[in-house]
């Protein structure tokens, strides 16, 4: 039997397997910027912390994971070297000897990173959050009702 990798939440943090867990990547810096200038407070957030402990990290070439789960810190690594997302049909997957049904396609994630670099790792720390203020639109109100919401 081949040994399973633990999820990063039970690698960096000792969650127990089978909690909710999440990574996003992001392959180009361009998308989160774009994003945190049309209103997006996570991705506002995100950039104003890679531009804080790496300032300029947007001209680099670089990706960032995201790693979220319920009751930890958000966890960013920005990885230097690029990443790049190949999707392959049935025909692909079936000549790899996967079963695939018409239709189906799978995602490949190609990563080089550049090892003379080492990662850079944020955590954000961010307080509860009650269970009516778990979405973005949420989150908004309760930060314009604060006065400090960035989207105005």
């Amino acid at each position: 039997m081949t040994p399973r990798i633990k999820p990063w939440a039970t690698r960096e943090y000792n969650i127990p397997l089978g909690k909710p867990i999440s990574r996003i990547t992001i392959e180009k810096s361009e998308e989160l910027i774009e994003s945190a200038k049309r209103g997006c407070f996570y991705c506002n957030l995100v950039y104003v912390a890679l531009e804080t402990v790496s300032p300029g990290w947007e001209g680099q070439k670089s990706f960032i994971h995201i790693f979220l789960a319920p009751r930890l810190p958000v966890y960013l690594r920005r990885e230097f070297g690029a990443t790049s997302t190949v999707t392959i049909g049935r025909e692909g997957m079936l000549a790899l000897g996967m079963n695939a049904r018409e239709g189906q396609t799978m995602n490949y994630i190609i990563s080089v990173e550049d090892s003379s670099k080492p990662a850079i790792d944020v955590e954000i720390y961010r307080s509860y959050v009650s269970q009516d203020q778990k979405t973005i639109a949420g989150m908004c109100n309760l930060n314009h009702q604060k006065g400090t919401c960035l989207v105005q």
